[in-house]
């Protein structure tokens, strides 16, 4: 037939006689009947002196109202001062809250203050040992941690040699294992047992994953491996681009420590070719002097031998005429080349000015290039620091928001149980109840708010665990480790929503649960449920007994559900439950079973009195259940049941030491909160080194850029000095020509003047000149031949200077090449780094996220190593060595880190010491407005304080007032009461506490007279349902004779009605008259019963052996005797369960028998506290 799978999930109804009865605790609440009949009591007469105590009364009263009237007018006057000293003290609370408003912001700038002078200290360390020394040994341990690294690389790969030399081994005892069975398997085929058989088939089908789970860790070793690789590459490869780096980084720093020679090359040469211009503008001139002194001399030869011949002519009487007119043109000449020479000087002077401006312009541009290249160079290193800074920040910022990652990533994958809204009240109500009735109706109350949190609450689950294979009957320790940490954090979130005490998960209660799994369950093969849910045995609470025994607990608990199993309908049409083989599980699959038994036992467990959920709440000051500093543990037994067991650690058992840190989603939002602060102030740092690395760029692109515009300009001013100093050469040449020109029109001049003066002398004179003129061309002659030398000497000169020059303007020009291509190898040099960098940060980019990757495939590797942990404890000791490992790895990359931070903190220590300076003096100066602000308000307070402690003064006399006031009142009224109390009379006072002794007569009978009792004793009238037991209190008499005056007699008021009544068998209720000793009286009531002659007589049931303060059932027995004193223990008092009409034994006789069934089970859960029994037994107390 069609089978049914069932969905629904529901707990086991539980029901046990330890449930039915309340420990004496209940108390009825109705009016109780006595055996005797209260009276119905009727004043007959007053006392004689009523008139007189009446007066006493008024005059009291009168007293009682003065006294009233002067408590209202106190109470009046304390209000009005209460008044004010609120209206006071308002005024000081307002003032009081800016005191502490400027207290906490002195406090606040003083913490600030502080932090920055912590900040100011370290940056001040950092500065001192910012020497050259220290900055170098910094690198030098930078360099030997990465050494470390490697050496604690090569660990891992070690220890995952060991692993794989494990798994071999593993492998083989696998195999061994694998035949032997196979031989087991082939003998046990010859065992006809079908339960046998699905037995195996079921244990083959539970632990089929071992394959599998050991294919997935190889695979996950090789990816780790692959991965291990790859970062070893990764790390040779960032090795060999930081070496380039260097090189790249020496490089730049050998080419622009050749920039300055190189520059220093150029003044020189440029100085060297100027001087060689000047010696060769010197020799040119020379040259220039020379040929125009050869000139003037060839021209004063040429002059001599015309005055010469002009003063034989004179002589000979001739030419006359001519020499005056050659005088004349020789003055003319004069003063035209005198103006050439004034006009030539000028050129000469302009030209000067010009070269010294392009002189001073060169010097200051070569200064300017200097400065540029300095620039450059500091520019250089600035955006090398803000580069490496930047990494760190980079770094530091991406492990912040890896870590916030992480943290959302558990916030939202976090199983939560959420109580519904009124649940908490319910359920605390629910368990506060003493009778059925109450506890009936508080549990329909509490499952119409339990309800919803079936629909609320659901699991999530996590894809990671949903690949990580479990052996549920051969947990690892890590792993019952980790399911008890998720089961505690579930009932942890409940008990904090509860408001009480959490839970603790520890490793000896960890022990603890599966000493009772072990001895309770599995080696007994103690089926708690049974395939069909109903035919199972129930708790082993002699397992619970021993396991408190053993561990000295103060008690043991525990809750018990069908978890992995699934159940459907038999196939037979008979509607019994069969629960089906359960599948391979998973981490998650486990959780999401401990998480669904958990909600199902806390909102869908009526049936069970609501004691699974009471366990887990454990409310503080139950008697019965609850368990002083609980420790808990969980497991699954062989048959794939949960348990949850509880324990009350002490600090002699142990049971609560080194407990385990459980997860509290609270926690994580705080721990989120706070590493999401982390990550904004390491994204506001990755921001400003980002900034500041930007700048840095920027402003080396600048400095590079006014370096080339330097240099352009200092090429151009050389240029501009060479052309100032050739336009100096030719206008100094032109000014020369000039003047030697002007000089031989002078000269001319002075010879056409001695000419025309010869031809106007007479004749001796005449003679004389021809003589002196023939000596004159002597003179000249000889003057020509020196000249003409000089002029050889002066050539030969020129060609040298002009050589020398040629080759001083060479070398300029090659200093110039040299500064060019020194400047281009700066760049060159500067472009290797930056590729060089951009190389490493790639690099140093890849090996992070070769690590991530790395570390998410470690984590698969754990994950894959969970699986096969159940199958080889020594491939576990191997895989933990490589955890330790990789472990240490990671501890050493840490501190890399951190020798990296102080590097860079070194090399910036003048920065951040200004900077944390200037924080102190800024900090300093908020504490100071704030503690002035702090007086300011202080100083506002004191007179508002005052003005309290007036007010209080003020309100304090009042109530003093008052007091006295109510003190006068309540005499006087304890008078008015005194004075009433004495206008009664003894009928009044005492007419309601008579009673009459019943009387039983038997027909025929004398009349006695009436008797008063001192005593009362009121009848039980138990109710009728068998199994509810409730204890009503004997009520009090209502008036013993001894209480009544001295002198008090009774009689009959109608003694001849009474004597009729008699007469005739039956009930009467007949008049006695008491008289009191004031004279007043009463009539009181009395019973009297009169039962015919050879009637059967009544007997009330009653029990010889009662003891004082029981109360008898009606069959005799006492229902209020539930302590045994012998052997300590107390019937459970959990009246919440209901009573079932049917139930069935447990085979174990300490077990409570379940009955009932659902055909809607998926989840069957029993609820125990054994020894402490919230639900199903007795509890022990030590």
């Amino acid at each position: 037939m069609m089978t049914k799978k069932v969905d629904t999930k529901k707990i086991l109804r539980l029901t046990g006689v330890g449930l039915a009865t309340v420990a004496g605790v209940s108390v009825a609440n109705e009016t109780v009947k006595a055996d005797t009949t209260n009276n119905s009591v009727t004043i007959q007469s007053q006392a004689t002196d009523h008139a007189a105590k009446q007066v006493a009364v008024d005059q009291a009263q009168q007293q009682a109202n003065q006294a009233t009237a002067e408590v209202n007018n106190a109470q009046t006057d304390v209000n009005n001062a209460q008044a004010n000293v609120t209206s006071a003290q308002g005024a000081a609370d307002t003032q009081q809250q800016v005191v502490n408003s400027a207290q906490a912001t002195a406090n606040s700038a003083q913490s600030q203050l502080d932090t920055e002078n912590a900040t100011l200290s370290q940056a001040q360390k950092n500065a001192d040992n910012a020497t050259p020394e220290n900055i170098q040994k910094a690198k030098d341990a930078i360099s030997d941690q990465q050494k470390t690294i490697d050496q604690d690389n090569q660990k891992v790969t070690d220890a995952q040699k060991a692993v794989e030399d494990a798994q071999k081994a593993n492998d083989q005892a696998k195999s061994d294992v694998t035949d032997a069975q196979n031989k087991v398997n082939d003998q046990q085929k010859a065992v006809n047992d079908a339960k046998t058989n699905l037995n195996n088939a079921k244990d083959v089908l539970n632990n089929s994953n071992s394959g599998k789970a050991q294919e997935a860790l190889d695979n996950a070793k090789a990816q780790v491996k692959a991965d291990q690789n790859t970062i070893t590459n990764d790390q040779q490869d960032i090795a060999g681009k930081f070496n380039a780096k260097n090189q790249a980084q020496q490089a730049l720093t050998n080419a622009q420590g050749k920039v300055k020679p190189a520059e220093d090359a150029v003044k020189n040469a440029q100085n060297d070719a100027q001087k060689a211009q000047g010696t060769r503008d010197q020799a040119q001139k020379n040259l220039d002097n020379a040929k125009a002194d050869l000139d003037a001399k060839n021209k004063a030869k040429s002059d001599a031998q015309s005055n010469y011949d002009n003063a034989k002519a004179i002589l000979d009487g001739s030419n006359s005429g001519k020499a005056q007119k050659a005088y004349d043109d020789a003055t003319d000449q004069v003063n035209n080349d005198q103006k050439f020479v004034d006009a030539a000087q000028q050129v000469v002077n302009q030209k000067q000015g010009a070269l010294d401006d392009a002189t001073n312009n060169q010097k200051a541009a070569a200064k300017t290039a200097t400065d540029a290249q300095s620039d450059v160079v500091a520019k250089t290193t600035a955006a090398n620091q803000a580069k490496d800074a930047l990494d760190l920040a980079t770094a530091a910022k991406d492990v912040a928001q890896n870590k916030v990652s992480d943290l959302n990533d558990q916030i939202s994958n976090y199983n939560t149980i959420t109580l519904p809204a009124g649940y908490k009240e319910a359920l605390t109500k629910y368990k506060d109840t003493t009778t059925r009735t109450d506890a009936n109706a508080a549990s329909k109350e509490l499952s119409s708010f339990a309800k919803a949190g079936l629909s609320s609450n659901s699991y999530k689950h996590n894809a990671a665990e949903a690949k990580e294979s479990v052996d549920y009957n051969h947990l690892t320790a890590e792993q019952q480790k980790e399911l008890t940490i998720f089961a505690t954090g579930l009932v942890n979130q409940i008990q904090s929503q509860m408001g009480v005490d959490k839970t603790k998960a520890t490793p000896k209660a960890i022990e603890l649960t599966n000493s009772i799994i072990k001895n309770g369950y599995n080696d007994p093969s103690w089926d708690a449920f049974g395939e069909d849910m109903v035919s199972g045995k129930g708790h082993n609470n002699d397992a619970l007994q021993q396991a408190m025994d053993d561990y000295q607990a103060n008690g043991v608990g525990e809750n018990m559900g069908s978890s992995l199993h699934n159940y459907q309908f038999a196939e037979d049409g008979s509607n019994k439950l069969i629960s089906e083989p359960i599948p391979a599980q998973t981490m998650d699959s486990i959780k999401e079973a401990i998480y669904d038994t958990i909600t199902q036992m806390m909102f869908d467990d009526a049936d069970s009195g609501w004691g699974h959920a009471k366990n887990f709440v454990n409310f503080p000051g139950n008697v019965v259940s609850t368990k002083d500093n609980e420790v808990m543990g969980v497991g699954f037994d062989k048959y794939g049941y949960s348990h949850f067991d509880f324990a009350g650690a002490t600090s002699s058992n142990g049971l609560g030491d080194n407990s385990y840190t459980v997860p509290d989603v609270e926690a994580l939002k705080s721990q989120l909160t706070t590493a999401q602060q982390d990550l904004t102030a390491k994204q506001s740092a990755y921001d400003q080194a980002k900034t500041a690395y930007d700048q840095a760029q920027q402003d080396l692109v600048t400095a590079k850029s006014t370096l080339t515009d330097a240099q352009n300009a200092a090429s151009a001013t050389q240029q501009a000095v060479t052309d100032a100093q050739n336009d100096l050469g030719t206008a100094q040449t032109a000014l020369d020509q000039a003047t030697t020109k002007l000089n031989d029109a002078k000269t001319t001049q002075s010879q056409a003047k001695q000419n025309l003066d010869a031809y106007q002398a007479d004749l001796k004179t005449k003679q004389v000149n021809v003589d002196n003129a023939k000596k004159a061309l002597d003179n000249a002659q000889t003057a020509v031949s020196e000249a003409e030398g000089e002029l050889s000497t002066e050539t030969a000169a020129l060609t040298q200077a002009q050589s020398d020059l040629d080759a001083k303007n060479q070398a300029v020009t090659d200093a110039q090449t040299a500064l060019d291509q020194a400047n281009a190898n700066v760049k060159t040099a500067q472009d290797n780094l930056d590729s060089a960098t951009t190389a490493l940060t790639n690099a140093q980019n890849k090996l992070t996220n070769d690590q991530a990757k790395l570390a998410n495939d470690q984590k698969s590797q754990e994950e894959a190593q969970k699986n096969v942990d159940s199958y080889a404890a020594d491939l576990a000791t191997k895989q933990q060595a490589v955890k330790d490992a990789q472990s240490q790895v990671d501890k050493d990359t840490n501190k890399l880190t951190g020798l990296k931070q102080n590097l860079l903190d070194l090399q910036n220590a003048p920065v951040l010491l200004a900077k944390a300076q200037q924080a102190v003096k800024d900090a300093q100066s908020q504490v100071d407005s704030a503690n002035q602000a702090l007086a300011d308000a202080k100083a506002k307070l004191a007179p508002l304080a005052s003005a309290v402690q007036s007010a209080n003064d003020a309100l304090a006399a009042a109530q003093q007032k008052l007091a006295s006031a109510k003190t006068k009142q309540k005499t006087a009224e304890a008078n008015l009461a005194a004075a009433k109390e004495a206008l009664k009379s003894d009928a009044e006072k005492y007419a309601t506490k008579v009673v009459i002794n019943p009387i039983n007569l038997t027909e025929g009978d004398k009349l006695p007279e009436p008797q008063m009792a001192n005593s009362l004793v009121i009848p039980v009238n138990l109710h009728s349902a068998a199994n509810k037991t409730m204890m009503v209190l004997a009520a009090t008499g209502n008036g013993l004779a001894s209480d009544l005056p001295a002198g008090t007699t009774v009689t009959w008021n109608n003694r001849a009605q009474v004597l009729t009544d008699i007469q005739t068998p039956g009930n009467y209720t007949e008049d006695v008259l008491v008289t009191f000793p004031d004279g007043s009286s009463a009539i009181v009531k009395a019973n009297v019963k009169v039962v015919a002659k050879n009637a059967a007589s009544f007997v009330t049931p009653g029990n010889d052996s009662q003891l004082a303060g029981q109360v008898a059932t009606n069959n005799g027995s006492t229902i209020n005797d539930l302590v045994d004193g012998k052997n300590g223990t107390s019937v459970d008092s959990s009246v919440e369960a209901s009573q079932q009409s049917s139930t069935k034994k447990s085979t174990n006789a300490k077990a409570l028998p379940q009955t009932g069934n659902n055909n809607s089970v998926a989840i069957v859960g029993l609820g125990l506290v054994s020894a402490f029994a919230g639900l199903l037994g007795l509890r022990k107390f030590n």
